[in-house]
């Protein structure tokens, strides 16, 4: 009697598993990335719940997959770490398509002409020249939706953002599931093919690339035409100077720094997964649980870093005004140190606010402790 080839009929079962898992993550993408509104205040971190639930989904998958009892997870895991590798970058393409591009926004040339638009005399050929330096009409009407606004553009950028920053999460994770599979060798972690993200990463950089560019063209040939395009210098120059495009250039450019990603609070943040890897030694350290444990503070307290000013000082109020009562209605008392640092407590988030170097948290700190700006 012929052997049974058990292995074989096993993988190809598993692959068969692995096939629907990314069917359906990528209807998920396809379902849930149609019904995202990119809400800036979703969340603390600015960026789309869809992002957020598409990483614990391919982290669910790869648990999911390590808990079937075959001998065979590191022969199968490169077909699944490349599947859910094209899924999240199918994630990225979605999530940049539709959000326009520099040729889409920037305006046409100007002719060669000495008519102006409102000349009286208009020769026929002239006429072709002058209706060519309007505005691309295409810029008038495209992305009328919502979602396409420049606060939704930034939560898109925060969210492959955040996608590229979790890869590396999700391949350590990766490591630690091996090595605790029965079913894994030495010689499997001789080498990181099929265990890394290869395509995410590089589309999360270029979608990036192309929002932030999309983005800055937008703002100046599409919402500020108003001001530059289709009225500096017109007529007159002396009555038609670049003030007013100035003004709200720097409304637009607040409102991208109000809901883009903050560097100075990735810089902490990737300083504390630095120090989370040293203790986690590529797998030879401490196991993760023990890490997550002894960490739980600090990583409960770094989302105030990244958020806005307005949001920290308005949840001071709050917090402080429920710990001392109506007393703190007329001033606000200066909360003691409890050392208890955690999300909820206000000297935690005063010792925020104090870190922060911009007007609003300067105002606020002077006026309601006298605190000077500079120390």
């Amino acid at each position: 009697m012929p052997p049974y080839e058990a292995e074989g009929a096993i993988a190809n079962l598993v692959k068969v598993w692995i096939k629907t898992r990314l069917d359906r993550l990528k209807e998920w993408v396809d379902r849930n990335l149609q019904q995202e509104v990119w809400n800036p205040r979703a969340n603390q971190e600015g960026c789309a719940p869809s992002a957020v639930e598409v990483l614990r989904t391919v982290d669910e998958t790869l648990e999911a997959f390590f808990l079937l009892p075959i001998p065979m997870h590191p022969a199968l895991l490169p077909d699944l770490v490349i599947g859910l590798d094209r899924c999240l970058q199918y994630y990225v393409t979605k999530a940049k398509s539709g959000c326009g591009s520099r040729n889409m926004y920037i305006p046409t040339m100007p002719a060669l002409t000495r008519c102006t638009t409102g000349t009286k005399f208009q020769w026929k050929k002239k006429e072709k020249l002058i209706t060519s330096q309007r505005r691309n009409p295409q810029v008038a009407t495209v992305n009328g939706d919502s979602s396409f606004g420049l606060p939704q553009l930034c939560v898109r950028i925060n969210s492959l953002h955040k996608i590229r920053m979790e890869l590396e999460v999700l391949e350590k994770r990766i490591i630690t599931l091996l090595r605790n599979s029965e079913s894994a060798h030495v010689e499997d972690f001789s080498n990181g093919s099929g265990k890394k993200f290869e395509l995410t990463p590089a589309s999360c950089i270029e979608a990036v690339q192309q929002l932030s560019e999309g983005a800055a063209y937008k703002i100046v040939f599409h919402d500020l035409s108003h001001v530059l395009w289709d009225s500096l210098y017109v007529g007159d120059p002396s009555s038609s100077r670049i003030e007013p495009f100035l003004q709200e250039l720097e409304h637009n450019l607040t409102v991208v720094a109000d809901n883009v990603h903050e560097k100075d609070s990735q810089i902490i943040e990737d300083d504390f997964r630095s120090l989370k890897d040293l203790f986690w030694a590529n797998g030879d350290g401490l196991p993760d649980d023990v890490i997550d444990k002894f960490s739980t503070t600090a990583r409960n307290v770094l989302p105030l870093f990244r958020a806005d000013t307005d949001s920290l000082i308005e949840r001071f109020r709050r917090l402080t005004l429920e710990a001392y009562g109506s007393s703190a209605k007329s001033r606000l008392p200066l909360p003691p140190t409890s050392g208890q640092w955690n999300p909820t407590e206000p000297n935690t988030l005063l010792r925020v606010l104090c870190y922060r170097n911009d007007e609003a948290a300067t105002k606020f700190l002077k006026k309601t402790y006298n605190l000077p700006k500079k120390l």
